[in-house]
């Protein structure tokens, strides 16, 4: 994944990042392509192996599975991982979580550490809730920030997935963390 500098998320980004008395908030809005690049394409490689292996796995198990592990009779938010495309965004998704935090290794999350999200709308009231709870009601109304988005991708031709923690492995989940 390559990091793509948009200078109008500037602005908005300086603005998510602010202190109340009761919280800190280091808020940041960062793009990037979905074109794999070195170790993106390492990452998919390695990954694919190991899924596509689990797969075959879980079919001499069921033949009717659509999920791999010891998750076999659910599916993935990303449709059967039988289905390279459904695998690709999977990979998306934990190679843009790696780019955003290089501190830490997300490769061993599972599929069902990610949540569809089926309405923009909600997606976006959920966001805002978050910020306007933490002090960012200015953020939300003043900085034209789902504007600056939607000019950068086209909101209403995007799916959303939300990232579940393991709130027993996962860094972000100190005390006081969202």
């Amino acid at each position: 994944m390559k990091f793509l500098d948009f200078i109008d998320l500037e602005y908005i980004n300086q603005a998510l990042v602010f202190e109340t008395p009761e919280s800190k908030v280091f808020g940041k809005i960062e793009t990037y392509s979905c074109k794999s690049v070195g170790l993106d394409k390492k990452l998919f490689s390695k990954m694919e192996t190991k899924i596509s292996n689990e797969i075959k796995e879980a079919a001499s198990i069921s033949p009717d599975c659509t999920y791999f592990g010891s998750l076999i009779s659910k599916r993935s938010p990303f449709g059967s991982l039988k289905d390279l495309s459904s695998r690709k965004v999977f990979y998306h998704l934990i190679s843009t979580l790696n780019a955003s935090f290089p501190d830490y290794e997300f490769s061993d999350l599972k599929p069902d550490q990610f949540e569809k999200i089926h309405s923009l709308n909600n997606a976006v009231n959920a966001i805002n809730q978050a910020l306007i709870s933490c002090g960012g009601q200015s953020v939300v109304n003043s900085f034209g920030l789902w504007e600056a988005i939607d000019k950068i991708i086209d909101l209403e031709d995007t799916e959303i997935y939300s990232y579940i923690p393991d709130m027993d492995a996962d860094p972000f989940t100190e005390v006081g963390c969202m």
